[in-house]
């Protein structure tokens, strides 16, 4: 600058609504404060290969220790994520969340798990053709989800579920069941 003063440091922090995360991890951590992000809270994040992650403008995400993603993960950020302690997604998932997505602590994703708060809004829109409907998707404590599970908006999976192998869970399912099928209903209670 010509009057003698500094010029401020660049930002490290991402333009809201653009990647976080985008890049080749062979291994390694992603550390949030790296980021410069307030947005994002929380412990290390241990990331796979090819992992993609959008921070949207209202976007926030929250984690606990031990969180996992084993790699070709794209996750779409646009609400309120908060991920509980020892959280793990096997290779493939998506997730995408507009208004917010809770999930306890020690819960397992098996390969490609969709979880989704949002979904398409089919009725004549005029020039809003990219309306959805939105609602919170709450996952409790030591839940397992099998591959290719999908879970859609409004969901509730009580502690210490298991949503078996290509299931769609729409609604409820109580804590301690065995949920399976399209649309998936509780098979027998877990002891």
């Amino acid at each position: 600058m010509s009057d003698g003063s500094a010029a401020p440091p660049p930002s490290t922090a991402p333009a809201p609504g653009t990647p976080i995360v985008q890049r080749v991890l062979r291994r390694g951590r992603f550390h949030s404060r790296t980021l410069r992000n307030a947005r994002l809270r929380g412990a290390p994040l241990a990331l796979g290969p090819r992992v993609a992650m959008t921070l949207g403008p209202q976007g926030r995400f929250e984690r606990g220790r031990g969180c996992t993603i084993a790699g070709d993960f794209h996750g779409q950020f646009h609400g309120h994520v908060r991920w509980g302690s020892d959280v793990f997604f096997n290779v493939g998932c998506y997730v995408s969340v507009f208004e917010s997505l809770e999930i306890g602590d020690h819960c397992r994703f098996g390969e490609r798990v969709s979880i989704h708060d949002e979904d398409h809004v089919f009725e004549p829109r005029g020039a809003d053709r990219e309306a959805y409907t939105t609602a919170p998707v709450v996952i409790g404590n030591d839940v397992w989800v099998g591959a290719g599970a999908i879970i859609l908006r409004g969901s509730r999976i009580g502690e210490g579920s298991v949503v078996a192998a290509g299931a769609v869970v729409k609604g409820e399912v109580p804590p301690h069941s065995l949920a399976a099928g399209v649309p998936a209903r509780v098979v027998r209670p877990l002891r």
